[in-house]
């Protein structure tokens, strides 16, 4: 009878702990269902924050694109040689840039035209654009510029210019293929694209871009929050790594290649009616 009795505890203790393990397993099922929750929602948030990032990139990116063609529309529409600093610059394409940065991008309906349909703009307001595009060490010779398309006349006693309301169609509109960076100073890869009411298309009537002419490294320095300024405009330099030696006992020849640009994946919709060029060369 005492072994009945001594026994029974025994089997009472051994319930109570069978009892206990499928509490202890569930709270730990718990604790690890809220850990990957958390982690889960983590790996959400971070998802969100990373697809915005690149969103946000790829517009400032392309809002920056656009400002950089601006930039250098005029000097592109001009085409001038490569020149180290503004000051190596000749006074009749300064004025020329600041005319056509005025000619496309200003708003020309505050101005009074002629019966011929020209503007008599003020040459401050030209000194503006040319500030614009090279900055305030730009020297301005206030000038009269003349070719075969377009005339630009100049009064001095008015301080007032002649300028076309409509002009015909530039050579070349500018197409950006690469970008570089160091500081406030940026290295555009421009290409020159010639300019055409209509691009080649296919039987299907897709339109397609012309390649660039050229290409030329313009230097541009960030002037405020969203402007840019040219200080200079360089020739690609030759990439020598392409280039391939071989020597013989009689001759030996070396021929290097510059690398090609890639082609740039941003088209360009359509060109402002405007002219070539209306800087003497």
């Amino acid at each position: 009878m005492e072994e009945t009795l001594n026994t029974a505890p025994e089997a009472s203790n051994s319930q109570s702990k069978r009892k206990k393990k499928p509490a202890r397993v569930s709270r730990r099922v718990a604790v690890f269902g809220t850990v990957v929750l958390v982690f889960a929602i983590i790996g959400v948030v971070a998802t969100a924050i990373g697809i915005t990032k690149v969103t946000t990139d790829i517009i400032e990116n392309k809002s920056q694109k656009e400002m950089f063609k601006r930039t250098v529309f005029p000097l592109v529409i001009l085409d001038p040689p490569a020149f180290d600093s503004i000051d190596k610059l000749d006074s009749r394409t300064i004025l020329s840039a600041g005319i056509w940065d005025f000619i496309m991008f200003e708003d020309k309906s505050k101005y009074v035209k002629d019966d011929l349909g020209n503007m008599t703009v003020p040459d401050v307001d030209i000194e503006a654009h040319i500030t614009k595009v090279f900055g305030k060490s730009a020297v301005i010779e206030h000038q009269e510029l003349t070719d075969s398309e377009m005339q630009i006349l100049y009064d001095p006693e008015g301080k007032v210019y002649m300028i076309p309301s409509a002009a015909s169609m530039m050579s070349y509109v500018p197409r950006i293929e690469k970008v570089s960076r160091k500081g406030d100073e940026y290295t555009v890869t421009v290409g020159y694209v010639p300019s055409g009411p209509v691009w080649e298309g296919d039987i299907n009537g897709q339109k397609y871009e012309p390649d660039a002419d050229k290409f030329l490294n313009y230097i541009l320095k960030k002037n405020g929050k969203d402007s840019y300024i040219i200080t200079a405009v360089k020739d690609l330099p030759v990439d020598n790594s392409s280039s391939n030696k071989t020597e013989s006992e009689d001759t030996s020849s070396a021929v290097s290649d510059a690398s090609a640009l890639p082609e740039s994946s941003e088209a360009i919709s359509s060109a402002p009616a405007v002219s070539s060029d209306i800087s003497s060369k």
